[in-house]
């Protein structure tokens, strides 16, 4: 990721400014405009990489640029926006399938919730037994205030949320699942490591109470209108001249959330761009990367 130097004013004197190193391009253009940067510098998406800028590895290319003491947190808050915005383009492409008709391809699904049954299973197994899967988030509805009695409005803001909750002992921010079937790399030397998912959880990735309700809100919309291309679908198709058989009752929906992309799935949506931020967001908070590994 770029680093780069931006001229800031000096509170109380509007003319003087002084450079800033600020992250650069973390947003999805969409959202925000690209002003004109000074020099920077490409880091490593790692925030034990964004420690180093402290020891004057930036004077090359942004001479005299003043580091930002907040810039991790900054950083991380950017990246977990990222993942949202990415999420709110694939809702508005799929609402625009629903309303025009248009792009909604066959009715394999992007996104869907798992069942209570098939999370359960995946929780004791260690595997993930779908082979379109992306990537899972576990991510509940936020709970109401305990004063107000209400749930938090979403916020999609630039600026770091104000209501970031750590509880100790939370969970790592994501884990990798196994997959049943590697089929895909059977004709592949065997040094290759085994195909995983990533699992990441939500109440860890998004600390913030605020953006949890807006990504919530978010997944809630794209299940909608997933639902809609579905009946759009079976509307199309013709009645069956057998009875159906009514068998057992479904099993309730879980918290978690299946992320899938295959070949039929890329006309209504990109789903690769919403794995690539989740990952990016793993990698900055050091999952991923080498374990035990000391950066001098």
């Amino acid at each position: 990721m770029r680093v780069a130097a931006s001229r800031l004013h000096v509170k109380g004197n509007a003319s003087q400014s002084v450079p800033v190193l600020v992250p650069d391009g973390l947003l999805h253009p969409k959202y925000t405009g690209r002003r004109r940067m000074g020099g920077g510098i490409y880091v490593l998406c790692w925030r034990q990489a964004i420690s180093q800028l402290w020891k004057g590895f930036h004077n090359t290319s942004a001479p005299n640029a003043v580091l930002n003491p907040g810039i991790h947190e900054h950083i991380a808050h950017l990246l977990r926006l990222r993942v949202l915005q990415e999420f709110e383009l694939l809702a508005e492409r799929l609402e625009f399938a629903v309303r025009s008709g248009k792009n909604q391809g066959i009715s394999n699904v992007i996104l869907r919730r798992l069942t209570r049954d098939e999370w359960g299973l995946m929780r004791s197994t260690g595997t993930l037994p779908y082979d379109d899967a992306v990537a899972v988030l576990i991510l509940p509805p936020v709970n109401k205030d305990t004063v107000t009695k209400q749930r938090p409005q979403g916020n999609m803001l630039a600026l770091p949320p104000a209501d970031e909750q750590r509880p100790k002992e939370l969970p790592p921010i994501s884990t990798l699942l196994l997959a049943t079937s590697d089929a895909w790399n059977a004709e592949l030397p065997c040094t290759l490591p085994k195909l995983k998912t990533p699992l990441y959880n939500g109440i860890s990735a998004f600390p913030s109470r605020s953006q949890r309700a807006a990504l919530h809100s978010v997944l809630l919309r794209i299940l909608y209108a997933e639902r809609s291309i579905k009946r759009m679908h079976a509307s199309r198709k013709p009645p069956s001249s057998s009875r159906s058989q009514k068998g057992a009752m479904p099993s309730k929906p879980s918290h978690a959330f299946l992320l899938c992309s295959d070949a039929y799935t890329a006309r209504r949506g990109d789903p690769a761009s919403i794995a690539r931020a989740l990952w990016r967001l793993r990698m900055y908070e050091g999952e991923g990367w080498m374990e035990n590994v000391s950066v001098s």
